[in-house]
């Protein structure tokens, strides 16, 4: 929730202290998961190297998952984090359509799968992306579109979570 409000750095904070109980634990697929939020994190903040050590040990870990949604997940983040880092180092379109292919990747596996919350966040991802670099009109018409699914099948924390990010869009300040 820390990342969801715009504390990126208490988000960090938070990811470090889950990571070392679940070191101790040895659960991979909790350990991959919160290398991958703390990828997140360290994205947002611009952390671009550690970001992506970060999402390096996430994917090493999840490759070894079991749950599938879990795996899912992790693709949503680490995608996600390529594009942050694409866009913050203004990288070329290559890269930053990559990011975009393995969050669409992720969503038509979550579909196929019939996780329906997984592909409604990778949908919130790749129009948050396509705010942040530029591309207004299809971000807007994604989020619009997902705003409506997601409230019809009562998804109200990523509704209003889209409805944020049209908010936050500079082209309609």
């Amino acid at each position: 929730m820390q990342l969801d409000t715009g504390d990126a750095k208490g988000a960090e904070t938070t990811a470090r202290g889950i990571l070392g109980v679940f070191k101790q634990g040895r659960s991979t697929d909790d350990q991959g998961l919160t290398y991958s939020l703390l990828a997140v994190t360290l994205a947002e903040q611009g952390k671009a190297a550690e970001a992506q050590q970060a999402s390096a040990k996430s994917n090493e870990l999840l490759a070894k998952a079991m749950d599938l949604a879990v795996r899912i997940q992790g693709d949503i983040d680490n995608g996600y984090v390529g594009g942050l880092l694409a866009n913050s180092a203004r990288a070329d379109g290559s890269k930053r359509q990559g990011a975009a292919s393995a969050l669409e990747s992720a969503r038509e596996k979550a579909n196929r799968f019939g996780y329906v919350g997984l592909e409604f966040e990778a949908r919130l991802r790749l129009g948050k992306l396509e705010l942040r670099s530029g591309q207004t009109s299809a971000s807007r018409t994604h989020l619009r579109e997902l705003q409506r699914d997601a409230r019809a099948k009562g998804f109200l924390l990523i509704a209003r979570q889209a409805t944020d990010a049209l908010h936050a869009d500079p082209a309609r300040r």
